[in-house]
């Protein structure tokens, strides 16, 4: 009898620590699912933070490119500058509207980028382990493809309209500046200062201009040769000259200046 009522209260003890260890096992996956929906929402809103910086950079750009256009709308140029005057005013404006657009489509990108990331919908059957791993991957794969389209939207969008206005302001804008119209002088000043925001913007972002200068080595990870002539005071590889500035976030080059080197 004795030794029955020992087997008893054995067989009763390890039950009551299987019962024990399996709540402790469900406790901890239930902690573990409670979590996930706060992390969830973290992830989401992290994401569309990532996406949402670019896309206000350019919509500042272009309010900053429509004070321009309001002055020339007002602006009276000479015969001579007149032309050159509503060219660049013109182009200005498009580029406004190409920045306005391109920052619904990031928007747009963003809500699509976020589409299928969905929390646990319930702790049964899944360790506490399984859960953090599936809650450490989904966020790792939102904010991977977020970064994905935060650097193509940088790449084709912005930086591609901040490039198209270096050039207006290498070709278009010293003639401006050159001529004896004050309206036109006036016009080039603001441009040189739109120019001048535009970084501003961009470096409060962490992305700065890559601007080599003639007679540094050429490098394929930060220009791009344009051409490569014979020159007689440069040796082969020295670049001759610049021909658009590039852009570089940290040490990743997100546009490659363009240059003419030696051969």
């Amino acid at each position: 009898m004795p030794s029955r009522e020992k087997h008893e209260r054995l067989k009763l003890h390890y039950q009551n620590r299987r019962a024990a260890e399996e709540a402790r096992r469900f406790r901890a996956r239930e902690s573990a699912f409670s979590r996930w929906d706060a992390d969830y929402r973290r992830t989401l809103a992290d994401a569309a933070r990532l996406l949402a910086k670019p896309a206000d950079m350019a919509l500042a750009f272009a309010e900053l490119l429509d004070g321009v256009s309001a002055f020339v709308s007002s602006a009276e140029f000479t015969n001579e500058t007149e032309t050159i005057a509503r060219g660049v005013a013109e182009a200005i404006a498009i580029k406004a509207d190409s920045l306005r657009q391109s920052a619904e489509g990031a928007r747009e990108a963003s809500e699509k980028t976020l589409e299928g990331v969905s929390p646990i919908t319930s702790p049964d059957g899944r360790s506490a382990k399984l859960i953090r791993e599936k809650r450490a991957a989904e966020r790792a794969r939102v904010l991977a493809a977020a970064e994905k389209s935060r650097a193509a939207f940088l790449k084709d969008a912005l930086l591609f309209e901040v490039s198209t206005f270096d050039e207006m302001m290498y070709y278009s804008v010293p003639r401006l500046a050159q001529s004896g119209d004050p309206a036109a002088r006036k016009l080039a000043g603001l441009c040189a200062g739109t120019s001048l925001g535009i970084e501003r913007l961009l470096a409060e972002a962490g992305i700065f201009p890559v601007e080599p200068q003639p007679g540094e080595m050429f490098s394929g990870r930060w220009h791009v040769a344009l051409a490569a002539e014979p020159h007689p005071e440069r040796k082969r590889g020295e670049i001759i000259a610049v021909c658009g500035r590039g852009w570089r976030e940290g040490d990743k080059a997100l546009v490659r200046a363009n240059v003419i080197a030696a051969r």
